[in-house]
């Protein structure tokens, strides 16, 4: 197989982060890239836009990648623009926001980047999920922040995780995304944890919550109180299927899925090492099954193969049948970094990530069933959804 020169990046910063999530399952090892690796790595994106013709992007990542902002980003950015001034590199950033400044969001502004934060909700979700490592919570600070960001002019993703101990706030989190004044809102379960029968009922009956506000809000004001960013895929997917006589089962192949360095897009290590996914760059080195290679000697064709071939091997699987499962139409087998680092499997997804798949599914037919009299919600998605393009984050949100 050709594959193609990769274009895109989720720059990894540092593995570092000034919080403590509870259910955080990266490393946070003193691993910090040094700004030479930075310039190289801008310089190897720059040469396969050359031959790709594909406009170079850089996402920066960690950790948390304003740890890293004076050293680093400021000064790549003004490196890129006076070395690289023809190939229009995207810029974007995943912050947990408690580090914005007014100064580092003018900078956003000024360079047009894109935004995701990841904030998990109201006060009692925020501080318990996402404390500081002196045990402070987050709340306070990250609201303040993200208040400034909004009012700049910035339409962020709400980038929210979901666990057990605070799924009882999932519609109450929806909701003050919402008052803060987000436009898109995306909750995903945290697939490492025991997700037992009453905790995944107690989240089903919130996503519940979620889907019949969205249609009395849609029924009112014919448009939706924002997007559900998370359901769009699984819309899309039911309306098309609804025409359709035999429905179409997702494409589980690895050259479909994200993570598996088979596109554009991958991850660079502090070290310059080439990962298929972001969530894996603390698995250093080419003893790593996602090592794809470095920004100094290239990708390798056989190790993208080999990552391939290992995810290829067998069927997807599921702790349910995925051929019997409700959400086979658009789920394609899950985070390959998550099923790795729980099953050792490529393919091989946990409950906390199956049932979430299908409740999403039975999310997306209520709004569907709910709004089946309103023409202009379907007409809304006859289209895909079109991301702005302007200080908002079109980027991939990690898995966890």
């Amino acid at each position: 197989m050709n594959y193609p020169p990769i274009t895109g990046v989720h720059l990894n910063l540092t593995h570092r982060c000034n919080l403590a999530c509870r259910y955080c399952y990266v490393s946070q090892e003193a691993l910090d890239m040094p700004f030479q690796v930075a310039k190289d790595s801008a310089d190897f994106l720059a040469r396969n836009s050359i031959i790709s013709g594909v406009n170079p992007s850089i996402c920066f990542f960690g950790g948390e990648p304003l740890l890293r902002y004076d050293d680093i980003i400021v000064p790549l950015v003004a490196y890129i623009n006076k070395t690289h001034p023809n190939r229009n590199f995207k810029f974007t950033i995943t912050t947990n926001g408690t580090l914005l400044t007014d100064d580092k969001i003018e900078f956003f502004k000024l360079h047009n980047f894109g935004i995701l934060t990841s904030i998990d909700g109201c006060a009692e979700t925020q501080n318990y999920n996402r404390p500081f490592h002196n045990g402070e919570g987050s709340h306070a600070i990250v609201e303040k922040h993200i208040k400034t960001l909004l009012a700049a002019g910035f339409t962020p993703t709400f980038r929210a995780t979901v666990i057990p101990a605070t799924c009882q706030f999932t519609y109450k989190n929806y909701l003050y995304a919402i008052e803060l004044g987000y436009k898109s809102f995306f909750a995903i379960t945290n697939a490492f944890e025991d997700w037992d029968s009453e905790h995944q009922e107690i989240f089903e009956q919130e996503m519940i919550k979620i889907a019949n506000h969205y249609i009395d809000y849609w029924k009112v004001n014919k448009k939706a109180p924002m997007r559900l960013s998370m359901l769009e895929k699984v819309i899309i997917v039911q309306l098309k299927n609804a025409k359709t006589a035999t429905p179409q089962r997702a494409d589980s192949s690895a050259q479909a899925h994200c993570g598996l360095g088979q596109r554009a897009h991958a991850a660079i290590s502090p070290a310059g090492d080439i990962y298929g996914c972001q969530e894996m760059t603390s698995n250093e080195g080419s003893e790593s099954i996602f090592y794809i290679g470095n920004i100094y000697d290239g990708t390798d064709d056989k190790l993208r193969e080999r990552l391939a071939d290992l995810y290829n091997a067998t069927p997807n699987r599921g702790y349910t049948d995925c051929n019997l499962c409700e959400a086979n139409i658009f789920c394609n087998g899950g985070c390959v970094a998550n099923n790795y680092l729980i099953s050792g499997k490529l393919n091989v997804a946990p409950i906390g990530r199956c049932f979430y798949q299908k409740v999403l599914n039975r999310t997306a037919l209520r709004i569907i069933e709910g709004l089946r009299d309103t023409p202009e919600f379907a007409q809304s998605f006859t289209k895909t959804v079109k991301r702005p393009t302007k200080n908002n984050a079109s980027i991939k949100p990690p898995m966890n």
